[in-house]
């Protein structure tokens, strides 16, 4: 099956890196999740869409998601039927299980009757083999910024061997900004299972590292889903320095879209990847509600904003220890 399923994945326009089956193997490996992997065929056997799927059980509930620990995920398909076989079988096995809901995160609207949630955009830049073009259609202030942290002396360097050095910087981060920080084992299974399509892009100061951003590649995408930088060196740019670091080397590879990861319209981070040339795409996040609500996780909801400040004067030790321990509660 699982050939069959990376051939499928491979050849349709729209699948992701989470839609690999090897993402199966990282959640199931570091979570414990059960996984439900569907897939709807032709009359001749032919694979014609696919339904990754995690039962999560937890505190907070039980519910079907595609996928978790991403973004993106949900349903692929080729026709209208097997979509609608697909989404049969979902709230079949939601129902079975007593799941509180199914959720799919889809990038693209696929016209279902589910509950939307749309508050989020993806910011993709589309890339050029001449890295000189994309430098020129950025925002002025992303190029000076670049140039100012090339002239506080900033370098950059790129490497699997910098991972101590990105979750080090990840999770003090996550603490500074109030949210649980994932595993660390979870970020050495990304490595293990999926070696040629990661890499980690780092800025330092004087030979020490002072951000860092790990990419993921999946055919002419590549995509920032996780980046950090240390609060105390804000003014240096790092940020700005490493992620054109990231994109130079992407149009120099042949990828021909960079993919800045999800925000919310109008956050700071949403303008910061905008200043890039990065376009917005509104996200489509689909819910079947069976017995309960969907929980509101925007930054602007009051619960959420007293816990990030309860979370970020936490010492760094305890955030780290209790962290991943929570965040397994909101995949």
């Amino acid at each position: 099956m699982e050939e069959k399923w990376n051939k499928f994945v491979e050849y349709h326009s729209e699948s992701t890196f989470f839609h690999q089956f090897r993402w199966r193997r990282v959640i199931e490996n570091i979570y414990g999740f059960k996984s439900h992997y569907i897939v709807a065929k032709d009359e001749e056997g032919n694979i014609q869409g696919i339904l990754p799927l995690f039962e999560i059980k937890q505190l907070t509930g039980k519910k079907l998601i595609s996928v978790p620990f991403s973004t993106e995920g949900g349903i692929l398909y080729n026709t209208e039927k097997a979509k609608n076989l697909l989404l049969e079988q979902a709230k079949n096995l939601m129902l079975a299980n007593g799941s509180d809901y199914l959720e799919l995160r889809q990038e693209k609207d696929i016209g279902i009757n589910f509950e939307t949630k749309d508050y989020y955009y993806h910011l993709k830049l589309n890339l050029n083999p001449n890295p000189e073009i994309i430098w020129k259609q950025m925002d002025k202030k992303a190029r000076n910024a670049v140039r100012k942290a090339r002239k506080l002396g900033l370098t950059t360097d790129k490497g699997l061997h910098y991972f101590e050095e990105f979750y080090k910087i990840f999770s003090r981060n996550m603490r500074d900004l109030g949210t649980p920080v994932d595993k660390k084992e979870f970020f050495e299974e990304i490595i293990k299972q999926f070696p040629n399509q990661v890499d980690i892009v780092v800025a330092k100061l004087n030979e020490k590292v002072i951000g860092a951003v790990f990419l993921l590649k999946h055919k002419k995408t590549i995509k920032s889903e996780w980046a950090s930088s240390l609060k105390k060196y804000r003014g240096y740019n790092a940020n700005q320095l490493m992620y054109w670091r990231a994109i130079k080397d992407a149009c120099k590879e042949g990828f021909e879209i960079f993919d800045f990861g999800r925000s919310m319209l109008e956050e700071g981070t949403y303008k910061f990847k905008k200043k890039f040339g990065a376009k917005p795409i509104h996200m489509h996040y689909k819910y079947f509600i069976n017995k309960s609500h969907v929980p509101d996780i925007r930054k602007t909801n009051w619960k959420r904003k007293v816990f990030a400040k309860c979370w970020s004067k936490l010492p760094l030790l305890i955030a780290n220890k209790l962290g991943p321990k929570l965040r397994e509660q909101f995949p």
